[in-house]
């Protein structure tokens, strides 16, 4: 899965590919972010300076 996180003071959206790069960027504890993700089960968060989206990730690459 990756994250996508849209910073509401700049307006500037990113992805990531893991919750650790998410807690780095936006300074949120790892932790909180695997309860609401994983063990919560829920897609969103939103907050006052993020809103991030756990979206599916599609990759390309040879066809078997």
């Amino acid at each position: 899965m990756a994250f996508w996180v849209l910073n509401k003071q700049t307006g500037e959206p990113k992805v990531f590919g893991s919750l650790p790069l998410v807690s780095e960027y936006t300074g949120i504890k790892y932790r909180a972010l695997l309860t609401i993700f994983s063990e919560k089960k829920r897609t969103e968060l939103d907050n006052i300076d993020f809103r991030i989206c756990k979206v599916e990730f599609i990759r390309g690459g040879k066809n078997k």
